[in-house]
């Protein structure tokens, strides 16, 4: 859906470069169906949202992502 390459190769681009790989991947789409959940996660992304955006869902996915990268300590 996106111009010359779509989410999941893009994902894969930055996951596989040792420079960006710790970079946190939210995928967020209006592809809903398990499948293509599944092709995100197997194209290396943290996260997947699906449109319509909940903004409390995205928040955490957000925060999820950080936390477990280790740039900022989880919160309880």
């Amino acid at each position: 859906m996106m111009p010359e390459m779509d989410g999941f190769e893009v994902c894969r681009r930055v996951k596989s470069s040792p420079a960006s790989t710790h970079i946190p991947v939210i995928l967020v789409t209006a592809l809903v169906d398990e499948d293509q959940r599944q092709n995100g996660f197997a194209a290396g992304a943290d996260d997947f949202v699906a449109k319509p955006i909940d903004a409390r869902r995205l928040l955490a996915a957000i925060q999820h992502a950080l936390s477990h990268d280790g740039t900022q300590p989880a919160s309880n």
